[in-house]
């Protein structure tokens, strides 16, 4: 299984060296044993041939281990796709889901529940995330796919599997919206670098006036205590916790043109695309917030030093 890659020299070139730099150590893990170590060589080395040259057979032919199984998950082998056309690569992630289907891999295992749900928030969050190994263009296309309707239901258009599969899910918008802030922030006052992996995410910008749902604790000036819990099933929406609220503060403290104190540079607060950002001030201030959101603002303003981590 191949699919033709750019030609330009220097695409190749700079794919090579992303590799090099993130992907061939972020692949491998730590304290195996040397049997452990030799298959995850070759897995690895079979993932550059697919993410460098379009060529999956030397993954798909290695020994069929949990290395090599987890490498050719869907979500793995679309991260790591080298195609450059929008069309090439609907095609190929159809394509390769009749390949898993008829294998019975991956969401396909019958072991596999509630793979609606599963396909819906990996996906979502595949290309919700930073991307700098596929155009913007495609993962711009693919975000649009998983965007929920207004009553919170995914329906993915493509057709997948030979069983013609196509992956429908109900989710709380509020929380869609919220991830979406949290990677618009992340854009529009990240480092060059940042700003670079997230610039697909502004076709979702509208989705985040359903901020508006988020349980007013979110707003609260009060951190609540306590550990991370694991979120109920969709579309119950999380449950608010002091790291969500801390998240929230610092996005709404960069819109106010204040540091958060999480930021990854010196120097002052950055303004990568100020057309967006008033774009999305301008939505978030025409919403009807509960009035805790208007008091956190008032807190911010009266404590820009550390409004992220101060609890009243």
């Amino acid at each position: 299984m191949k699919v033709t890659i750019p030609q330009d020299p220097d695409w190749k070139v700079q794919r090579l060296k992303r590799w090099n730099k993130v992907w061939e150590y972020g692949l491998r893990t730590n304290d195996i044993s040397k049997q452990e170590q030799k298959v995850e060589d070759e897995v690895v080395a079979a993932q550059k041939e697919w993410y460098v040259n379009g060529d999956l057979n030397p993954l798909i032919d290695l020994p069929d281990t949990p290395k090599q199984y987890f490498a050719l998950d869907m979500i793995s082998v679309l991260q790591f796709a080298p195609i450059e056309n929008i069309q090439d690569y609907c095609k190929f992630f159809q394509e390769y889901s009749v390949w898993l289907s008829e294998r019975s891999r991956d969401l396909w295992d019958p072991r596999v529940q509630d793979r609606d749900r599963r396909f819906t928030s990996g996906f979502f969050h595949l290309y919700i995330n930073e991307n700098l190994d596929s155009t913007p263009a495609i993962f711009e296309h693919m975000l649009k796919l998983l965007l929920p309707d207004e009553n919170g239901w995914v329906t993915f258009p493509m057709k997948l599997g030979v069983d013609g599969w196509q992956p429908r899910q109900q989710v709380a918008l509020c929380d869609c919206a919220s991830d979406i802030l949290k990677r618009l922030q992340d854009y529009l006052f990240g480092d060059e670098y940042t700003y670079l992996g997230y610039s697909h995410v502004v076709v979702a910008l509208e989705c985040v006036k359903y901020i508006q749902d988020l349980n007013p604790k979110y707003f609260d000036t009060v951190l609540i205590e306590g550990r991370l819990r694991p979120p109920p099933p969709p579309p119950t929406p999380r449950v608010v916790g002091s790291a969500g609220q801390q998240l929230r503060r610092a996005a709404f403290g960069n819109l106010l043109g204040y540091k958060s104190g999480m930021e990854n540079y010196e120097g002052p607060l950055r303004h990568n695309d100020p057309a967006v950002e008033q774009q999305l001030r301008a939505l978030i201030e025409s919403l009807p917030m509960p009035p805790e959101y208007h008091r956190l603002i008032e807190f911010i303003h009266a404590h820009p030093d550390d409004y992220v981590t101060r609890s009243e």
